[in-house]
């Protein structure tokens, strides 16, 4: 079988992760890399074999490829999607696809003609936790979700790239992960969103610490909270239906029948089970899943779970959240 020829644009740390990702898979072969700061660049470049530019453009001329993976800051995504894409180039984009609707709607427009593969890198729902969680939601375990809350912390380094001139700030940048994953347990669009907001670190991103309140109809809830201020490994999930409750600390998922009556011996026992939950999720690589698919739908010419028009639904959520926090007030969506 021949292998997928894959270019790398970006040659940080989520680039890293997905080079080890495919190192891993057969079909792949990495031919190019691409990264302004020449010594990263070069490092990976001779690390995995591939050639080595410290142009974009350059590589989509030159490199022999089938597939591209853009991993750089959002504000760069669009005019590289739309590039690869005219060159007849199947794309992966690290999560957001773009910076507005109208981005995103162009690389709509470019690919009803080029007919290319697209993934948009939420990786998270390619977890083996948010899959666990995930089959326990379609086989009506918790019988019908009525609250879900998502608390996500971590405290990013101040030269990353999250607070430079080419991301899109906070709800794009981490809410929407949450978002997608949302719609990946088969919720449909929101009613109403509302997102707050504040700013711990002065002079860096505003804000670096908010909350998404999305009403999902009949009757489900939920919350999202992501901080930059605060040292965190994982997301963690409390979930709760009308049968049962799930907690995801570290990787981990606790599931929780539902009882009439709880006994303290029991109540005890089960805080004690998710005390001693051990965070062996960051030993795991984040991205295996994700790399795995969007190869997956490249040989069997396969949309992706994460596609262009999945993006610019969650997009339009994101959108709604930031407008809300301008305007301090929920959103009917769509609005």
């Amino acid at each position: 079988m021949q292998k997928l020829r894959l270019g790398i644009l970006g040659a940080g740390k989520t680039a890293a992760w997905h080079l080890k990702s495919y190192r891993r898979i057969p079909e792949v072969e990495i031919v190019a890399i691409a990264n302004p700061s020449s010594e990263r660049g070069q490092r990976l470049a001779k690390k995995y074999k591939a050639r080595h530019f410290r142009d974009a453009y350059a590589l989509m001329e030159q490199a022999d490829m089938d597939a591209l993976d853009i991993c750089v800051p959002t504000g760069l995504h669009k005019d590289f999607i739309v590039a690869a894409l005219k060159k007849g180039l199947h794309v992966y984009s690290e999560k957001p696809l773009a910076a507005s609707q109208s981005e995103i709607e162009e690389i709509i427009a470019v690919n009803r003609g080029a007919k290319k593969i697209i993934f948009n890198g939420f990786n998270y729902r390619f977890l083996p936790e948010f899959c666990r969680i995930r089959s326990v939601i379609q086989k009506g375990v918790l019988g019908d979700i009525r609250y879900i809350r998502v608390f996500r912390t971590t405290k990013e380094n101040p030269n990353s790239y999250i607070f430079g001139p080419h991301a899109s700030g906070l709800f794009n940048e981490f809410h929407s992960h949450f978002v997608d994953l949302m719609f990946s347990f088969g919720l449909p669009d929101p009613v109403k969103v509302f997102a707050c907001g504040t700013t711990v670190h002065q002079a860096r991103l505003v804000p670096d610490t908010a909350t998404m309140v999305l009403d999902f109809p009949p009757q489900t809830i939920a919350e999202i909270t992501v901080s930059l201020a605060s040292p965190g490994l994982a997301p963690e999930m409390l979930m709760i239906g009308t049968e049962g409750s799930l907690r995801l600390d570290y990787g981990c998922v606790c599931l929780v029948r539902k009882k009439d009556v709880w006994s303290l011996p029991e109540s005890i026992l089960l805080m004690f089970k998710e005390s001693m939950t051990l965070p062996y999720r960051i030993l795991k690589n984040p991205f295996q899943g994700a790399c795995a698919h969007f190869v997956d739908c490249v040989k069997r010419n396969a949309l992706t779970e994460c596609d262009e028009h999945s993006a610019l639904r969650t997009f339009k959520v994101i959108q709604a959240a930031q407008r809300s926090y301008r305007e301090n007030k929920p959103i009917s969506f769509p609005g």
